[in-house]
C-alpha cells in the first residue's frame, strides 16, 4: 500500500498542473555548438485568438545575451517587438554583465514554436586543477497573455498600453543545463605573458628613441 502511495500522488500533481494550465511547453531545446546557439520551445496554448498577442519573457541571467540587431533580420523569429531589461554590451564577460531578460511580443495562435537566437558569454577561468568548465541552467521563461479590461483587478504586466496577464505554465520535460569550457588560471603562463609584454614594449620604445 505504501508503495502506490508516491506514484499516486505524482499521478494527481501532473493531472492538476495540466487542468489549471493555460499554457503547454511541447518541447524546449537548445540547439548548436559552441557559444552561439538557438533557444528553441513549442508552445501550446489551451486558449488563443487571433486579436490577442502573447507576451514570452526569458531569463538569460549573465550568462548568455541575444544581439537585438541580428534578431531584426531573423526569418524564423515571428516576433512583433522585443525588448530588454538592459542595454545588450556584446563584448562583456559573464562576470562583468548585467543580468538579462528579454520580452519577445508575438501574435497568438493556439500553437506556437519560437526560434530564438542566443550566443554564450566567456566565464572567467577556474584554478589551476579544476575542471576547465562552468554549467549553468537556462530557466523556463513566464508566458503573459492579452487581457481585455474587465479583467483589471488581476496582477498584469502593461507595454504599449496592452495589458498582459501571467499564466499557468506546465513543463514536464527536463531543464537545459549548459557546459562552458572555460580557461584555467595558472601562475607560470601569467608570468611568461607578463615579461613578454613588458620585454616586447621595453624593445619597441627603445627602437623608437633609437631613431628619433
Amino acid at each position: 500500500m505504501f508503495n502506490l502511495f508516491f506514484p499516486l500522488c505524482w499521478l494527481i500533481f501532473l493531472l492538476h498542473s495540466a487542468l489549471c494550465s493555460d499554457v503547454y511547453v511541447v518541447d524546449r531545446r537548445l540547439e548548436g555548438e559552441g557559444f552561439h546557439r538557438v533557444l528553441i520551445t513549442e508552445f501550446s496554448f489551451k486558449y488563443s485568438c487571433s486579436e490577442c498577442s502573447v507576451l514570452i519573457r526569458e531569463y538569460f541571467g549573465t550568462h548568455m545575451y541575444i544581439d537585438p540587431n541580428e534578431l531584426k533580420w531573423d526569418p524564423h523569429l515571428q516576433a512583433v517587438k522585443l525588448y530588454t531589461s538592459n542595454v545588450v554590451n556584446i563584448e562583456l564577460p559573464e562576470f562583468k554583465s548585467l543580468p538579462l531578460s528579454v520580452d519577445l511580443i508575438i501574435r497568438s495562435n493556439s500553437s506556437l514554436t519560437v526560434h530564438l537566437p542566443c550566443h554564450i558569454r566567456y566565464h572567467a577561468p577556474v584554478d589551476f586543477g579544476n575542471e576547465p568548465y562552468s554549467y549553468f541552467s537556462v530557466p523556463l521563461p513566464d508566458v503573459f497573455q492579452s487581457i481585455s479590461s474587465h479583467d483589471l483587478d488581476k496582477h498584469h504586466n502593461e507595454i504599449d498600453g496592452i495589458k498582459y496577464l501571467k499564466s499557468n505554465l506546465s513543463f514536464q520535460g527536463n531543464a537545459i543545463t549548459v557546459k562552458v569550457p572555460v580557461g584555467t588560471k595558472h601562475f607560470l603562463v601569467d608570468l611568461v605573458t607578463f615579461v613578454a609584454v613588458i620585454s616586447g614594449s621595453t624593445v619597441v620604445c627603445i627602437v623608437i628613441l633609437l631613431k628619433t
